[in-house]
């Protein structure tokens, strides 16, 4: 047991952002089916991931005016951004073509995963407000990369 736990150490960032084997799915449910617990599975609730990230990031934006700096708030403004242009993006492909939505949740966490937080890898040594300005553009890349991928839904679902 020790060496598995290690090796889910060791690879975790390879857990959050890989997919399963092509077929794990199929697999997956053939086993439900055999004990019966297929008609158990529900689907996900994609309308309900539409509001709560925007509640998240309406919430962090509270927190972040209530008891940090001006860096403090510019970080938590762009990650802010990072998720609204998800939850936009999500809500879009919902409501204009749902049949891509697996695709599409697919691509956000290839964009958006991070095993560790960005500015937590950053070194404490990095003056406040150059650290401030690489959080910016490190989320501000990820934002732009959403919104580039919600204009080719918007063309393509039209």
């Amino acid at each position: 047991m020790d060496r598995l736990e290690q090796y889910i150490k060791d690879n975790a960032g390879r857990f959050d952002t890989e997919l399963p084997p092509s077929g794990s799915r199929e697999r997956f449910m053939a086993a439900l089916e055999k004990d019966g617990s297929a008609s158990k599975v529900r689907k996900f609730p994609w309308g309900w991931i539409s509001a709560a990230v925007p509640a998240a990031a309406a919430v962090a934006v509270v927190v972040s005016v209530l008891g940090f700096s001006d860096v403090d708030r510019e970080i938590e403004r762009s990650i802010s951004d990072m998720s609204s242009q998800e939850a936009k993006l999500i809500a879009l492909v919902e409501n204009v073509c749902p049949q891509e939505m697996e695709t599409v949740v697919k691509s956000i966490r290839s964009i958006t995963a991070e095993a560790i937080p960005f500015p937590d890898l950053l070194p404490e040594e990095i003056p406040a407000k150059d650290r401030a300005r690489i959080i910016k553009e490190y989320y501000g890349r990820k934002t732009e990369a959403l919104q580039t991928l919600m204009a080719c839904y918007d063309e393509s679902c039209k």
